[in-house]
Parts: C-alpha cells; structure tokens; sequence
C-alpha cells in the first residue's frame, strides 16, 4: 500500500492531462457542431461530435501516459520500489485511469445531449453513443494496460528508437488499414490491396483460431515485458 501510494503520488498528473485532452477535444466537436448546423446543415439532428472526440480523448491521454512508462519504472525503482511490485501498480492505475475516462466521457455524453436540446428543440441523437458505456469492454481496458506496459518495455530495452519503430506506423495503422481494406475491394495487384485481402482473410477466421492468436500474442508480450523490466539498467 506505501508503494502504491506513493506510486500514485508520482504519477497523479497523468489523469488530470487525460481529461485536459478529453476537454478539449469536447469542446472542438461543439464547435463544429454548431458551425455545421448554424451554416451547412438543414437538418439539425447532428451526431454528438463533442461526445465523440471526449471518448478519442481517454485513448489521447493514454497514449501519453503509454509513452512515459519507462520514465515512471526507472523513478520508481529509483524510489525504492521492486521492479514485481511496478509491473502489479502501474498496471491497475492504467486501468483506473482509463475506468475515469470512460466516466468523464459519459458525464460529457450527458452534457452534450442536454445542450443541443436547448439549442435545438426536437434535436434528436443520430449516433447513439451510450452502447460504449458497457462493463463488456472492460477486456479492451485490460488490453490498453498490457500496450501501455508493453510500449514501455520497449522503450526500456531499445530506447527511443526502438520505441519510434514501433510507435509510429502504430500511428498511422487506422488510417493504411481503411485504405487497404478499400483497396482489396478492387482487383489491384498492389501492395495496400494485398494487405487488406490479408486483413479480411483474418477477419473470417473461427473465434476459436482468434482466441489462440490472441492468448499467444498476450503471452508473448507478457514474456517480454517481464524479461526486459527484469533486465532493465536504472540510470539516474
């Protein structure tokens, strides 16, 4: 409980700059919500962009927390804590961090809601955004904690550099992935297209064969973060 505590205490900034991102980006969506409807839109049953760019925000903030976690294990162990005890709290902070989000991001969910209401009587919501809001996605929680941890170990064992490898196409995988998807509709012969065949080739596999290249992949990874925390020099 010290540890945790003061663990915590190290790192207590890191939800405060989640929900400055998770501001933010509400407060954009707003604004462009009520430009479209007050310039281009006849129809003002607009989706709730605020409400979407706040759910965008936890994973923003997330990413930036993920990018600190070798940071926060050399501070750590620099402060007296065992590298077992790291890989237990940080993790469960991850996952508290993340459960804030999701609260904040419903509490803006109702906020947006009430405020086109006044704004537009008989606004109706076309993107029903309250189906996020599920304890079902806890295991994609579960699964931000394990990347975070795994981005850090990364970081640890091959620097920066390493991490940038890995990071960067991390980046940019959604928006090559919806190209490639698009482009394996066509009968290109190119490398996107075969990227997106491959990707809907895996797609129709049985949950079965997903559920096993799921648990090795978690395994792998776990595998790694324990072997490069464990090996980790401390440089202060």
């Amino acid at each position: 409980m010290y540890f945790f505590k003061r663990h915590f205490q190290a790192t207590r900034n890191t939800p405060l700059v989640m929900m400055a991102y998770q501001l933010g980006f509400f407060l954009f969506g707003i604004v462009l919500v009520v430009v479209v409807n007050t310039f281009f839109n006849s129809d003002q049953d607009y989706a709730p962009l605020g409400s979407l760019m706040a759910i965008i925000g936890v994973f923003a903030g997330l990413v930036a927390r993920g990018g600190g976690a070798a940071a926060r294990f050399r501070m750590a162990v620099s402060m007296g804590q065992t590298r077992r005890d790291f890989l237990l709290i940080d993790p469960l902070l991850t996952v508290l961090t993340s459960l804030l989000g999701v609260g904040v991001a419903w509490c803006l969910t109702q906020a947006e809601t009430w405020l086109y209401s006044l704004l537009y009587p008989g606004y109706e919501n076309e993107l029903d955004l309250t189906v996020i809001f599920q304890w079902k996605y806890i295991p994609l929680i579960l699964g931000v904690a394990l990347l975070d941890l795994f981005l850090g170990a990364v970081h640890t064992r091959f620097g920066f550099k390493g991490f940038a490898v890995l990071w960067f196409p991390l980046c940019f995988a959604p928006a090559v992935i919806g190209q490639a998807l698009r482009a394996a509709q066509s009968s290109s012969g190119s490398l996107l297209a075969g990227i997106g065949r491959g990707l809907l080739a895996l797609a129709g596999l049985e949950m079965t064969a997903w559920l096993a290249i799921g648990a090795a992949v978690v395994l792998a990874m776990l595998a790694f973060i324990g072997f490069s925390y464990n090996r980790a020099e401390i440089r202060l």
